[in-house]
């Protein structure tokens, strides 16, 4: 697990995956799905049919976008396939990685959040859900995260927007 230590305007937190690694789990054991079943039937209501995990299994590699050139290993230019160890490890599907999207799909991802959990009419997920997963329970300690998201300070012209860019 890739720690980073953060001592910038922020302030100060470990950055881990852990939380996502041991998500995975709860979801899958609660569900009895996997997670990659579990999320694929949010992105379904939702019209995201660009979004998933191992892009190669269901699109022509000419619809994937390559990532990055890895000169460490020597493989060559990689293409739909994830670049975090533990995910790759776990089939390329884990709560911290391996998430593959385009920007229509993910429009489509931030209107529902957006509107609360509402998505062109239909209830996706609850208002609660999404209040939860954007506020900032450690503001007070100068730390601008929520839920997987980076947040934005109170006093920012974006506030209040939240947002992950992911690894590539």
């Amino acid at each position: 697990i890739i720690e980073s230590y953060r001592t910038d305007l922020r302030g100060r937190y470990r950055y881990s995956d852990t939380n996502f690694l041991i998500l995975r789990q709860i979801i899958e054991n609660i569900t009895g799905l996997k997670l990659s079943a579990y999320v694929g039937g949010l992105f379904e209501l939702l019209g995201m049919d660009n979004t998933g995990y191992n892009p190669l299994w269901w699109r022509v590699p000419q619809m994937v976008v390559p990532t990055e050139y890895d000169h460490m290993l020597q493989r060559g230019q990689i293409l739909g396939y994830v670049h975090d160890d533990l995910a790759a490890l776990n089939g390329g599907v884990e709560g911290n990685a391996g998430l593959f999207s385009n920007a229509s799909d993910l429009s489509r991802f931030c209107e529902m959040l957006i509107n609360d959990g509402m998505f062109r009419g239909e209830r996706i997920i609850s208002r609660a859900t999404v209040r939860l997963f954007t506020s900032q329970p450690l503001t007070p300690k100068g730390i601008y995260r929520g839920l997987g998201f980076d947040m934005c300070k109170h006093d920012s012209e974006l506030y209040p927007g939240f947002g992950h860019t992911g690894y590539t």
